[in-house]
């Protein structure tokens, strides 16, 4: 059974998003993360980027057709989903925040519901 999701990558310029098509639990979505900032394919910290970002989640976690893709726009979204991650960085650290999806009457992502995965955060190491 795969679990569709949307990582919201953010930071006070803007949001980009992507959609996983299985494998989007929070569990997957912290490996998929950690995946990423292991491959060295994103800048280091402090130095973050939503887009470039993006671009280094998909290169180091995308293995076959349909697993990830980009999505244009919120509106972009599949109303499927069943996991929201929203990536952003607070002092320095790389958080991870999933939620349950849930939609208001208006499509817009709702917080009501617990939050799945509380709070992960990384680090990248320094080289």
């Amino acid at each position: 059974m795969s679990a569709r999701c949307v990582f919201e990558i953010k930071s006070n310029a803007g949001s980009m998003f992507i959609y996983r098509h299985w494998d989007g639990y929070p569990s997957g979505a912290q490996e998929a993360v950690g995946r990423t900032i292991a491959s060295g394919l994103a800048w280091p910290l402090p130095r973050f980027e939503p887009d470039e970002f993006g671009a280094a989640l998909i290169a180091a976690n995308k293995s076959e057709a349909g697993n990830y893709r980009l999505l244009g726009s919120r509106g972009a979204i599949p109303a499927d989903i069943e996991y929201w991650h929203v990536l952003h960085v607070v002092d320095g650290i790389l958080c991870l925040t999933s939620y349950p999806a849930d939609w208001d009457e208006k499509r817009h992502r709702s917080t009501r519901g617990k939050v799945a995965c509380e709070f992960a955060s990384y680090e990248r190491a320094e080289a």
